[in-house]
């Protein structure tokens, strides 16, 4: 029986000088993980400087395709305008020839009508 309490006096003294050791060394446990923790974040806040500077850029990019399609646009409207004005002309052109047309259908009609009334009046006679 003797033998068994030396073991479990053995057993004690070793978890005790286990618990001895393990809080001698808890500030220095401590300031690793705390080492650990303040580099994580030194990383995060490195990668979120980064996502900051690639939004800024992005932001930026995007501004400046919106300013280009807004000019581009303007552009085609500037364009646009001119080819109606120039629709416009050519109708109006158009509108011009087909009174010109108007009249000589109208010219053409009576000199058929002269040409046949001579020939009517000969066969009336």
């Amino acid at each position: 029986m003797s033998d068994t309490l030396d073991d479990h006096v053995a057993e004690l003294e070793r978890r005790v000088a286990s618990v001895e050791d393990r809080m001698a060394d808890l500030p220095n446990t401590m300031n690793l993980r705390l080492e650990t923790i303040v580099s994580a974040q030194h990383d995060v806040s490195a990668r979120l400087g980064l996502m900051d500077k690639q939004m800024a850029g992005l932001i930026r990019d995007i501004r400046g395709m919106r300013g280009d399609v807004t000019r581009q646009l303007a552009d085609q409207d500037n364009r646009l305008d001119t080819m109606e004005l120039h629709i416009e002309g050519i109708g109006a052109r158009l509108d011009g020839i087909d009174q010109r047309l108007g009249a000589l259908d109208w010219l053409q009609d009576n000199v058929t009508g002269m040409k046949q009334a001579p020939q009517q009046l000969l066969d009336r006679g």
